[in-house]
């Protein structure tokens, strides 16, 4: 009898680790979490989708760490609404540049979870992936979290969608990477929001029709 490797072939709701075959699509929430580290680290892109949703309830935050960053993007919307706050929380920035287009899969509470590096990891990609009505709901400390860079990487749909309590958080650093197309889409609570220094920071044009129209507004 051959020993059972990682290159033992199986068939498609299968996985082969050192020693065993574990079939995928019976997985419950405890047989998953109590899986060897070695099943994280090997799942692929095709073996993870066969994993019910169901069974992604209780996985450690250290073992979701483990998946490679294109088996965690190719996770299902279904197999990511079970995730909560502490299983994404061990998301590395490795596994968060990976997600591109699919991090809209995340809800806005999911989203709003995100920490300091996880939300820095982030690409010009994900970001623009991300719903207007979500990027709406991510709480001002972590508007204020996203770097210049990324404030400047929004596109029009989804910065004409944010709130002055988003906008009153950023520095003057974000607003200034803001596009001259952003301010004219915005509304006079918006306007409005600006603060001096911000206003202080954007380039003289676009400062003083910022200020012409918050006084207009006024």
């Amino acid at each position: 009898m051959h020993a059972i490797t990682s290159s033992t072939p199986v068939a498609a709701d299968q996985i082969a680790i050192p020693g065993k075959i574990i079939q995928l699509t019976g997985l419950t929430a405890a047989d998953l979490s109590g899986q060897s580290k070695t099943l994280f680290m090997s799942l692929t892109p095709a073996a993870v989708v066969q994993i019910p949703p169901s069974a992604w309830d209780s996985v450690p935050a250290a073992k979701m760490a483990l998946l490679k960053p294109e088996t965690l993007a190719a996770m299902t919307s279904a197999q990511v609404a079970v995730l909560d706050t502490a299983q994404i929380s061990g998301f590395t920035s490795k596994q968060i540049k990976g997600l591109g287009d699919k991090v809209d899969r995340y809800s806005a509470a999911q989203l709003n979870t995100l920490n300091l590096p996880q939300l820095q990891a982030l690409t010009a990609t994900s970001l623009q992936a991300i719903a207007p009505s979500k990027i709406a709901a991510l709480s001002p400390a972590n508007m204020a979290n996203l770097s210049p860079a990324q404030i400047g990487q929004l596109v029009s749909e989804q910065t004409k969608l944010l709130t002055p309590a988003q906008i009153q958080r950023m520095s003057p650093t974000q607003a200034k990477n803001l596009d001259a197309e952003d301010f004219t889409n915005w509304s006079t609570s918006q306007l409005n929001s600006l603060s001096a220094k911000q206003l202080q920071a954007l380039d003289a044009p676009m400062s003083m029709q910022c200020s012409i129209s918050k006084q207009a507004f006024a």
